[in-house]
């Protein structure tokens, strides 16, 4: 860490010399380690946190040294680490995402989630996740989500309006449409004329 550049063979090294694996006898405990610290390391590299060089140095990536340690990160950016890692993952990572925060979003404001479905895929018929929930008092929401992970193409007025029909052709009682960019204007008037339909921008 204090170099911040290593070699994979000598960070299995160090990391073997600490968890005292390469104390041990058996050759199982290292081979446990060292495929342990390739997936971690892998998915290091796929957010951004580390980089690695054409000789296989690993050093810490231009998202990770972005900010100094310890320093805490400003709302924006959170907001564009946030963004860049979905950008990353697509659009099913996305839906998978988004379908976690909503649900955590009905737990904690006091209802029950009955189902928390992922439908998307070619044939979603225009709905990416299903969640029904019911409340204290017994009343049952069928809550219907479109979810489009896009780096810059605002949403349309047309995309809302399929999304709407999407909806009603499925009984969904609500329906949300979220996006990681924004609404056209025209989308935007529209969601506002509809009760029963939000939309969440980036």
């Amino acid at each position: 860490r204090s170099r911040g550049r290593y070699q994979r063979e000598e960070l299995f090294r160090l990391l073997a010399e600490h968890f005292r694996t390469a104390r041990t006898p058996q050759k199982a405990d290292d081979l446990s380690l060292a495929s342990m610290t390739e997936r971690i390391l892998t998915r290091m590299i796929a957010d951004g946190e580390l980089e690695e060089d054409a000789a296989g140095c690993l050093t810490t990536g231009e998202r990770a040294s972005a900010s100094s340690p310890g320093q805490p990160l400003s709302e924006q950016e959170c907001r564009e680490r946030l963004l860049a890692r979905l950008f990353r993952r697509g659009g099913a990572h996305f839906e998978v995402f988004l379908a976690n925060a909503l649900e955590k979003y009905y737990l904690v404001t006091g209802r029950d989630v009955t189902c928390c479905e992922i439908t998307g895929g070619s044939a979603d018929g225009g709905i990416d996740i299903v969640i029904d929930t019911v409340d204290e008092l017994g009343f049952a929401e069928h809550i219907l989500v479109q979810a489009k992970c896009r780096q810059q193409a605002q949403v349309t007025e047309k995309e809302i309006r399929e999304f709407y029909g999407a909806l009603n052709a499925q009984k969904g009682s609500r329906g949300i449409f979220a996006t990681t960019t924004s609404f056209h204007p025209g989308a935007q008037k529209l969601l506002d004329s509809l009760d029963n339909c939000v939309g969440i921008d980036g």
